[in-house]
């Protein structure tokens, strides 16, 4: 394995669970380790104490009563190596020291090497009732747990007993341990890594299907697997994601082929004036006509432009919108003034209905009077002679609603799902001047209010328009 190949290796998150799983059952091994150690050889030596204090109080009760009866030191001896004898002379051992440290009697201490060769040790125990443990690490089985008490007021009685079997099965319990601890490290970390690997099999299923859109493959979807609720969540984000970027993409296709065609037609019409002038011997008049018409195309181009960057500005809130109290009822007076007269025109019945009383309502003036501008411009113009309009304004619970509707030729189910998007034309609309971005500017103008903007219509009887706008009195 190359060094970049382990580094990549290293790197991953499978490794680095694995890891920290193999840290944690670790440490927490370890501590389980010293925890039940401890707590074992505290208990042995509880138990080891207990024992060398049974030992005393048997002495005590039947070398007083001998000794009492006989007056010999030969006579404890004899019990000393008798009891020693009994329990193992290499296990324990009986000693009687005087008050300076001299050994009056003893068991066989033939197998306690560490005390015979340092007979000073036991002066530490002398006219003292302790428990102590000597450890003699040089000599194999010398460690000794000892309990000494002055016994008849003068001498003391030291009773010890070997660690030797309590320190074999605290070996026995490390060996043990660590043969348990490294198996189950080596199994718990093969069981991480596969766990590991199975959690994250749903990532790599979402980064293959980023490599394939990536390359151009925009109908991958991420298949939901098993691994767990945080990767099923995690796959239908981002199969979401997928679906919106198709969406964006073919929006953005719909709208540069529309946008190409908007721009071709004042483009074409530019190049045909300049063509038909240059190619006609023209006079200063065909001049002057054909700048007239460029100029006018050109202000229709750069209207479409400001209009795009205008809605594009106000969806993504980049747009500042001076909003401040206004009378919503002078605001809809003003636009049935306006548009009256075109209505009139062409022998439209235009009708307004509005409250008495004021509503005040808090809003950027001068875009939400071009919403309405717009939208009775439409009614006007898709409208036939003879027609009729309405025009009102309402408040409900805590929303202003304005109203517009026609008589004109309406639009069909289908088109009404299309109307609010940016260059979307009807069929019957072609025909008519403009670009088809008046709705799309209204619609975000209206959301940018957090209002919204509905049409109920139907081919042939008209259309219903109404605007809904947050109230707060």
């Amino acid at each position: 394995m190359s060094l970049k190949i382990r580094r990549k290796f290293y790197n991953t998150v499978k490794f680095k669970i694995t890891l920290w799983h193999s840290l944690l059952f670790a440490s927490a091994s370890v501590v389980v380790f010293f925890i039940v150690y401890y707590a074992l050889s505290a208990s042995m030596m509880k138990r080891t104490d207990e024992e060398l204090s049974a030992y005393f109080k048997e002495f005590e009760h039947s070398i007083k009563w001998n000794t009492s009866k006989n007056n010999s030191i030969e006579f404890i001896e004899d019990e000393f190596i008798n009891e020693a004898n009994d329990e193992g002379a290499n296990r324990v051992l009986f000693i009687l020291v005087s008050p300076q440290g001299e050994i009056l009697a003893s068991s066989d201490l033939k197998a306690w090497k560490g005390i015979t060769k340092k007979p000073k040790i036991l002066l530490k125990f002398v006219n003292k009732e302790i428990y102590n443990t000597l450890y003699f690490s040089t000599e194999r089985g010398d460690d000794v747990r000892i309990y000494s008490k002055p016994f008849d007021g003068t001498n003391t009685l030291i009773i010890g007993k070997s660690l030797t079997k309590e320190q074999l099965l605290l070996e026995i319990y490390c060996v043990v341990f660590i043969s348990v601890f490294g198996f189950l490290l080596i199994l718990g970390s093969v069981f991480g890594w596969l766990i590991a690997r199975h959690a994250m099999s749903g990532v790599n299923r979402v980064t293959e299907t980023a490599i394939a859109i990536e390359n151009g493959d925009f109908t991958r979807k991420v298949p939901i697997g098993r691994e767990g609720e945080e990767i099923k969540h995690l796959v239908i984000a981002f199969n979401s994601m997928i679906e919106k970027i198709q969406s964006l993409i073919f929006e953005l296709k719909e709208v540069s082929d529309n946008i190409a065609h908007d721009l071709r037609t004042p483009l074409t019409r530019i190049r045909g004036l300049l063509d038909v002038t240059i190619n006609s011997n023209p006079c200063s008049e065909d001049y002057q006509e054909m700048a007239e018409g460029i100029a006018e195309e050109c202000d229709r181009l750069v209207q479409i432009i400001n209009t795009m960057l205008e809605i594009t500005q106000t969806d993504s809130g980049v747009l500042a919108m001076p909003k401040h109290n206004v009378d919503i009822i002078g605001i809809v007076k003003k636009a049935y003034d306006l548009f009256l007269p075109l209505a009139e025109d062409k022998s439209i019945d235009f009708q307004f209905s509005v409250p008495a009383q004021q509503i005040i309502l808090n809003c950027d003036e001068l875009r939400l009077q071009r919403v309405i501008s717009n939208i009775l411009d439409n009614a006007i113009k898709y409208n036939q002679s003879n027609g009729k309009i309405f025009l009102s304004v309402h408040q409900e619970a805590n929303n202003i609603i304005i109203i517009v509707k026609d008589t004109g030729c309406g639009i069909s189910e289908g088109d009404q799902r299309h109307i609010f998007e940016r260059f979307y034309r009807c069929d019957s609309s072609r025909s008519k001047p403009g670009n088809g971005l008046g709705l799309s500017l209204a619609k975000s103008i209206i959301k940018a209010h957090n209002g919204s903007i509905t049409v109920e219509s139907s081919l042939n009887s008209g259309s219903e328009f109404r605007i809904i706008l947050p109230y707060a009195s």
